[in-house]
């Protein structure tokens, strides 16, 4: 029998033509799969098994072969037709794993993709799959309501596939499925379509952070204020959302796109450029996967409620939403049954869980910390490379990272965060809090650290620079004085080094009867000129201890430099929060 390597590394065709001894198969007027198996399977019980070879003619499905059976004859075992067929169950393309490199749905500057799995046929992967979601996967996703979730881990168990199990799990845990009618199908082929729409090639905006926002975005959904008073249409937009809203992301921000003269910049004529090219992507893959064609009468609020979601994330609003927010629940009008009102929540809901992973566990928001610093330090190194003015927060030379994590905590989350749990209350915001105080904690001694280390290489260089100054200023007095002038350089160092002192005064007569004196003259009769000692170098500022972040830094954190982790640029919005102040 052929073994199993043999028939894996053969294309299709010519395991084909090894089998039947046929004209290659492009040629035959039926090409489907549905029809090869036919053909196989009355092959195989068609062809003698003794004797000597003999021509067989073989009708399947309307496509007639006249064949020679391949010295010496056998049937398919078991074992080989599921091989077989997987084979011919590949794509009939003459070149199925090739791909322009700049073909794609998506239209950011990155040509390179999700690299797709290497699978054959569903019949044969099903199976495996099945296995997985029985057991390693399983196990995450009874837990998928709990704050501990590790995106990271899902993605390992799943083999990279941690975005549409996700979603299609909570699609059939909310009853969505079932309550639109959707083909189950389609909706894989949405989230697999959604995933390859994520560039794996970044440290931070990928697959994996789209599929902890989902996460988190459903651990709020299953509080009671808000899910009591949810639409199945308001779960299915806010799920689509969080897996949508950094969709095809280029790792860079939006004053990046705008300094470098960026398509997608001119498209969205520079405002919100990546939130609006984000939720328009998405849209994009509901078409694509046929979903669409199945939600015809909701589809324009679907879309309406996606878009509102996503341009929501963008950070530089941050303080509108937190104003909004907080006077509502100062004035307690929030009202849940208002459909403006939920809506609101849920944006705040997406806010909130696009910048949870401070709030996560320590080990898992560390290494989203640093994950997401690389990203920035990776654009600054492209403004470098470009010669564009380098974004303070991107520049890995001046900066470091518990220095960026501590600002963000202490100006960005924490002020979120706090009214969020205002407004829960609940064991979850509790937790969430407690996380996100702990992990402030660490990142700012963490900074503390490098702050001593700092002062305590500066306080070294220091002491170092002053012994060299004395070292050069005398010399070594147990030398023999054989010229006049080597005496009067050990009485009086080297005034151009060490700069006039006001309490040295040196007469002209003095310097006239010191520049007359004679060999026999004893040295030690000299009168001694001693120089006052130096000061040393105030270091009151670095022995102190300094707080981790000043009130001086918040500028970096402001509306008007947050950019880094969004997309409006500066000048943008400080025309929109003039107009947004004057309304």
């Amino acid at each position: 029998s052929i073994a199993a390597t043999n028939l894996r590394a053969r294309p299709a065709d010519s395991v084909l033509f090894r089998f039947l001894q046929i004209p290659d198969v492009a040629t035959m007027e039926t090409t489907d799969s549905s029809s090869y198996k036919r053909l196989i399977s009355t092959t195989s019980t068609a062809i003698p098994t003794t004797g000597s070879p003999t021509m067989a003619t073989v009708t399947a499905a309307g496509a007639t072969v006249t064949a020679a059976p391949y010295a010496p004859q056998r049937r398919m075992s078991d074992q080989d037709r599921p091989l077989f067929e997987a084979l011919i169950a590949d794509d009939h393309s003459e070149h199925p794993r090739r791909r322009h490199a700049c073909t794609g749905r998506f239209l950011t500057m990155h040509k390179r993709r999700r690299k797709k799995l290497n699978t054959r046929s569903l019949a044969l992967d099903q199976a495996i799959l099945d296995d997985i979601l029985h057991g390693q996967v399983q196990c995450i996703l009874d837990r998928v309501g709990n704050w501990r979730f590790n995106a990271f881990t899902l993605e390992t168990v799943t083999g990279g596939r941690s975005l549409p199990v996700l979603c299609v799990h909570l699609f059939h845990w909310y009853g969505l499925l079932d309550h639109f009618n959707l083909d189950v199908v389609r909706v894989w082929k949405l989230f697999s379509l959604i995933e390859e729409g994520y560039h794996s090639t970044n440290p931070y905006h990928n697959s994996i952070h789209a599929t902890d926002v989902t996460q988190a975005m459903h651990c709020f959904l299953q509080e009671r204020r808000i899910l009591e008073n949810l639409s199945p249409l308001e779960i299915m937009a806010s799920l689509i959302g969080a897996v949508t809203h950094d969709l095809d992301h280029p790792g860079v921000n939006q004053p990046f796109l705008i300094a470098t003269s960026n398509h997608l910049a001119a498209l969205y004529e520079n405002t919100s450029v990546l939130e609006n090219h984000h939720w328009r992507s998405a849209v994009g893959c509901l078409l694509e996967s046929g979903v669409a064609e199945q939600i015809q009468g909701i589809r324009p609020e679907l879309e309406k409620q996606i878009s509102s979601l996503i341009l929501a994330t963008d950070i530089t609003r941050q303080q509108e939403f937190i104003a909004k927010f907080r006077d509502l629940l100062t004035r307690d009008s929030l009202d849940m049954r208002n459909q403006q009102h939920r809506h609101f929540i849920l944006q705040i809901s997406l806010k909130c869980a696009d910048i949870s992973n401070p709030c996560r566990p320590w080990d898992i928001s560390k290494k989203w910390s640093m994950k997401v610093c690389e990203e920035f330090f990776r654009q600054g190194d492209y403004e470098r490379q470009l010669n564009l003015p380098v974004t303070s927060l991107c520049d890995r030379h001046s900066t470091s990272i518990p220095k960026i994590q501590t600002g963000f905590f202490k100006f960005v989350v924490t002020p979120l965060m706090d009214e969020w749990h205002r407004f829960l209350k609940t064991d979850l915001s509790h937790s969430m809090m407690h996380h996100l105080k702990f992990n402030q904690v660490q990142w700012e001694s963490k900074l503390q650290a490098e702050i001593n280390e700092e002062t305590r290489t500066e306080i070294s260089d220091a002491e170092l620079l002053e012994d060299e100054d004395v070292d050069d200023g005398v010399d070594d007095q147990d030398e023999p004085l054989n010229e006049l002038s080597d005496s009067s350089e050990v009485l009086i160092p080297n005034v151009a080094k060490f700069g006039r002192r006001g309490s040295l005064q040196i007469s002209a007569g003095f310097c006239g009867v010191r520049s007359e004196r004679r060999f026999s003259v004893p040295v030690h009769s000299i009168p001694k000129i001693v120089l006052p000692a130096r000061e040393p170098r105030d270091h009151r500022d670095l022995s102190a201890p300094p707080e981790s972040i000043q009130e001086s830094d918040e500028h970096k954190f402001d509306n008007d430099s947050l950019s880094i982790f969004s997309s409006d640029s500066d000048s943008l919005h400080r025309g929109a929060r003039g107009s947004s102040t004057g309304s």
